[in-house]
């Protein structure tokens, strides 16, 4: 798993909030996502977003279009 901060270790293990890690990751990519959506997903796509990279140009496109149309698939509408 990946590294998370001291103060999220409450609630690392169920990811139920949003991981600073993932937070910073949002920033990179440019994409605002809520809380209402990280609701939405399952675990494992949660999983899947915490330890997907995210930090070349390649890398920020290939997570935002995959966390865009995760986005779109559970709510009708993008972030």
């Amino acid at each position: 798993m990946s590294d998370f901060f001291q103060f999220e270790a409450d609630f690392v293990d169920s990811l139920r909030c949003i991981p600073m890690q993932l937070r910073f990751k949002l920033d990179n990519c440019g994409v605002k996502l809520k809380l209402s959506h990280w609701h939405e997903f399952s675990e494992q796509e949660r999983q899947t977003l915490v330890e997907m990279p995210c930090t070349s140009n390649q890398e920020c496109q290939k997570y935002r279009e995959f966390l865009q149309k995760l986005i779109i698939e559970k709510t009708g509408t993008p972030a």
